[in-house]
């Protein structure tokens, strides 16, 4: 039993000497990252030809040369999606790969070189964080090949930072919604915006409401991104909401919207289509003529059939001759 907890004890401390560990965590505040580098390197800044944010290495034994590097690069710029390996002219002694790095498969590119007649691999990765993009290099002699690459893989899953890239989830809401532009484009065309059958605007208010559609299609879908990220950093979401779910909240999102701002351009420029329908209501609508009132007018007098002068047929109301009553008459 002893022996076998000494064979145990003896196998971990080899383990122990041969894996260098992951002991001390580099922190760009500037930049915003983090990554685990191993340890066992000294700092060898100084004897770099190009400046980096971290330069760890091994020397030689006689102190003349570097055998082996770990190096992290600011790349100066966020990085696009672009393969690498597609690249043209790109050297022959160039291996492209891929690696990963939280949800993202990245490019990892190795160079073997001869360096003082011995086989030299270099691998780099490209991690695309934001503001700067970095670059870890680790470089060793090519029979540690195997070793070289697990320090690779266990320090790109080390960084953790921000990204400008979208996972998968995120891109689908990401784009830009053409349905909307297109409506905003046809809505500044015509100059008419008409939400109901009595509700909307004609001209100027609906070529800024055209403008506001059309500005919706571009800027909702990366709102929509940022949102879902704010919400997945609060915890109240662990992943994107399912299609149904999302497809309604877009539609909804956007006809409130759209609402809004024609409620204030309503306000702003009258409702034209509400004054359309009044006066086709008013011009439809059957006219009624007052009835003609017709006069009767009184000859003569019934009772001594005397004949009214003409210029008192219309008005008299009593006979001139003999005095009887005419209204009667009418």
């Amino acid at each position: 039993m002893m022996k076998s907890a000494k064979i145990l004890l003896c196998a971990a401390l080899f383990l122990l000497c041969s894996t260098h560990l992951f002991a001390w965590t580099y922190t760009n505040q500037e930049l915003g990252f983090s990554a685990a580098l191993p340890d066992g390197y000294s700092d060898i800044s100084s004897q770099m030809k190009v400046k980096a944010l971290v330069s760890q290495g091994k020397m030689d034994p006689s102190k003349t040369g570097i055998i082996e590097m770990i190096a992290i690069q600011d790349l100066g710029a966020p990085i696009g999606r672009d393969d690498l390996s597609k690249t043209p002219g790109k050297p022959e002694n160039v291996k492209f790969e891929k690696t990963a790095w939280k949800s993202f498969s990245i490019d990892l590119f190795s160079v073997v070189e001869n360096v003082n007649s011995i086989s030299f691999l270099t691998l780099n990765a490209q991690v695309p964080l934001k503001p700067h993009a970095i670059q870890i290099t680790v470089a060793g002699p090519a029979t540690d090949e195997a070793r070289l690459r697990a320090e690779m893989q266990q320090i790109v899953a080390s960084v953790d930072g921000p990204t400008n890239w979208l996972t998968d989830d995120e891109r689908q809401y990401a784009g830009t919604n053409w349905i909307a532009v297109l409506v905003g484009i046809i809505v500044m065309i015509t100059g008419r915006l008409r939400i109901s059958k009595h509700y909307g605007v004609i001209g100027t208010g609906a070529r800024i409401g055209g403008f506001f559609i059309l500005i919706l299609g571009f800027a909702v879908p990366p709102l929509a991104v940022l949102s879902l990220r704010f919400l997945a950093s609060q915890g109240i979401i662990t992943h994107a909401p399912i299609f149904l779910v999302a497809l309604v909240a877009w539609i909804a999102f956007y006809w409130v919207a759209i609402w809004a701002a024609v409620v204030m351009l309503v306000k702003e420029y009258g409702n034209a289509y509400a004054d359309d329908a009044e006066q086709v209501a008013t011009a439809n609508a059957p006219t009624f003529e007052p009835p003609k009132v017709v006069k009767r007018l009184v000859t003569q007098c019934r009772m001594c059939q005397v004949p009214i002068p003409p210029d008192q047929q219309e008005t008299v109301r009593a006979c001139p001759s003999c005095g009887a009553d005419l209204t009667l008459a009418r």
